[in-house]
């Protein structure tokens, strides 16, 4: 996946560049696999809910993004 899609915003996750994402810039850091929920069984494999994290640049903080098994949004911690 190449890209996040959030309601109607979608997030770049090839650069490093700021990106918005209402009214903060995040930058994307990293992708971690959820690890409290099990790997399920899709379309001939084992596939995971995956964590997105991106830092907040003018606030110094993190937000991060859940996706469920199928690459949908599931939802977001600040």
């Amino acid at each position: 996946m190449n890209h996040l899609k959030i309601k109607n915003i979608t997030l770049d996750l090839t650069t490093q560049e700021p990106q918005q994402y209402g009214t903060m810039l995040l930058r994307y850091m990293g992708i971690r696999k959820n690890g409290q929920v099990p790997e399920k069984w899709v379309n001939g494999s084992y596939n995971s809910c995956w964590i997105y994290t991106f830092e907040k640049i003018e606030t110094g903080g993190i937000i991060e993004f859940e996706f469920d098994y199928y690459d949908n949004f599931l939802k977001v911690y600040k």
